[in-house]
């Protein structure tokens, strides 16, 4: 199990009370830091999950790598792994 902090780009980090830009969270993958993050903070979860999947108006970056609902849910977390939450940039 690894220590991720969890980085809320705004304006996500207008959902968590206190307005926090850094979260530290104990898992063992990304999915489960995820899960975590918005199990604490319940306006999180309709923003960073759509039923069992991602969702598509964010984007998970994992120690500047960007993942997938797949990938999220297979990649370990180290000891000081960081994992940024930003709204994903739509459009045509």
């Amino acid at each position: 199990m690894g220590q991720a902090k969890i980085v809320l780009l705004s304006p996500l980090n207008q959902q968590v009370e206190g307005r926090l830009k850094e979260i530290e969270v104990e898992a063992s993958t990304v999915w489960d830091a995820l899960t975590k993050v918005c199990a604490s903070h319940p306006k999180l979860k309709g923003y960073v999950f759509a039923e069992d999947a991602i969702s598509h108006s964010v984007a998970i970056i994992h120690n500047g790598e960007s993942l997938t609902s797949d990938t999220c849910a297979d990649t370990a977390l180290g000891a000081s792994d960081e994992i940024c939450i930003a709204t994903a940039i739509c459009g045509g």
